[in-house]
């Protein structure tokens, strides 16, 4: 897994264990970014999780 995929995944996992929600939205105080709005970070989600090499 590529050293990017990594770090997007431990910002999910780190944002899903601090805030107890499957919310992505709530995700965001939670990811180092410099994104402002929360379409920004849902695409990168998406983008995540749709990659056909990371296997979710």
């Amino acid at each position: 897994m590529d050293k990017r995929h990594c770090q997007v995944l431990s910002w999910m996992v780190t944002a899903l264990l601090s805030c107890l929600n499957l919310n992505q939205s709530r995700w965001e105080p939670y990811v180092e970014s410099r994104a402002e709005q929360a379409q920004s970070y849902q695409r990168r989600w998406h983008r995540f999780l749709c990659n056909g090499r990371v296997q979710v």
